[in-house]
């Protein structure tokens, strides 16, 4: 179940221009599974909590960043066997997650989850203004207009957002979190705050990207 809240939820299960192996699926539940199973400190732990650590930090967690840092990493490593190396710059990197952790961690006290969550119910219609459905096997121009629109869109949305400007600290959390992951491919953090989202069409604007932030990894 964990693999398909990965893929399905945060990334979408997409024949990258062919690259989607046959079988990832199947092996990669595999070896999340062994991920989590080799984690001293989180061997026991269900997926969905680890998942909910990027949405309501805890010092449960941040009191074992470092191996949570090597947790994720395995995850992330794992999932990203199923895309083909060119298309790898479209995601965070393992950096980019790493400082998403020590961010997060720095100002869980600060994070207001009840506010987070009501924000993104009543900016839903904006996340998904204008989105357009990618193929089922997609080039590498076509999903990179799809992720950095998404980037693109997730920040107008946030900034924009009246019921995000009840809990400012989260709403600074949140969109510092956008920048840190905003992928290579979309400029980094230097693109997210020029508003220079590589070449990305508002025609794929999403809140796939949201979720894997507030999220994954998101995950990540």
């Amino acid at each position: 179940m964990f693999l398909q809240l990965v893929l399905c939820a945060v990334i979408g299960v997409y024949g990258v221009n062919g690259q989607l192996f046959s079988g990832c699926s199947k092996d990669i539940l595999k070896e999340i599974e062994t991920c989590i199973s080799n984690s001293a400190d989180f061997s026991s732990l269900e997926p969905s909590t680890l998942v909910s650590f990027f949405t309501n930090p805890t010092e449960a967690f941040c009191s074992k960043k470092t191996q949570l840092i090597s947790l994720t990493a395995c995850i992330y490593n794992t999932v990203l066997k199923c895309y083909d190396d060119s298309f790898k710059t479209l995601f965070p990197t393992n950096e980019m997650n790493e400082k998403t952790v020590n961010y997060l961690c720095d100002r869980f006290n600060s994070y207001n989850v009840t506010c987070l969550v009501k924000a993104i119910a009543e900016s839903a219609s904006c996340f998904t203004q204008g989105l357009n459905d990618l193929s089922s096997n997609p080039t590498y121009d076509e999903f990179k207009s799809y992720v950095c629109g998404s980037q693109k869109n997730t920040k107008n949305c946030i900034e924009d957002s009246k019921k995000f400007n009840e809990c400012p600290e989260t709403k600074k959390t949140l969109l510092e979190l956008s920048k840190i992951q905003n992928p290579e491919a979309c400029g980094g953090e230097t693109g997210f705050e020029s508003e220079v989202f590589g070449s990305a069409p508002t025609m794929y604007q999403s809140v796939v990207l949201l979720i894997t932030i507030s999220l994954m990894m998101f995950i990540f």
